[in-house]
């Protein structure tokens, strides 16, 4: 598949499983005030996205079918103008969690942070997030769960399987 020739992201979000944990799944296109407001600094993740040049973006999340509704994960594509500009983009994000969060993994095309340790309605819930791009999209996933371990393999499960998604011929 040509990344260049899509018509739209959301033809290259993933199709994800998380069997056996049935799930209900919500997609949409972003455009640039969306993008933002996903963003917890909607003003400053407006500039940078503009400042690299965002065209068009798709949201892709996972919701547990259990009473209260949970995060599992959530997986953003943005287009950018250029892959220098997607590159710029990863680096942003980089800089961004490198400034206050501990156990940061790096790697040459990938971040996964475990980001927070949050009390939601009296529950420990542990986020994580990966960060990557191919050619001029860049690759953002979250992963929720109850303990860390739990979170980190969600979200580089989901994250692997959109790299691969994006990577395919």
């Amino acid at each position: 598949m040509s990344i260049s020739a899509s018509p739209s992201l959301r033809s290259l979000l993933v199709g994800f499983s998380f069997d056996p944990l049935p799930t209900e799944i919500e997609t949409s296109d972003l455009d640039l005030p969306d993008a933002a407001l996903i963003h917890r600094d909607p003003q400053a993740e407006r500039s940078r996205l503009t400042t690299r040049g965002f065209r068009v973006g798709a949201l892709r999340t996972w919701w547990t079918l259990d009473e209260p509704q949970e995060l599992l994960a959530r997986v953003v594509l943005y287009r950018m103008g250029d892959p220098m500009a997607a590159a710029l983009g990863v680096a942003d994000s980089w800089s961004e969690l490198h400034a206050g969060t501990a156990g940061i993994v790096r790697t040459d095309t990938t971040i996964v942070a475990l980001v927070s340790e949050d009390l939601v309605e009296g529950t420990t819930v542990w986020t994580a997030l990966a960060f990557g791009c191919v050619a001029e999209i860049v690759v953002a996933v979250v992963g929720c769960a109850a303990n860390a371990d739990d979170a980190t393999r969600s979200c580089a499960a989901v994250f692997d399987a959109q790299l691969d998604r994006l990577r395919a011929p």
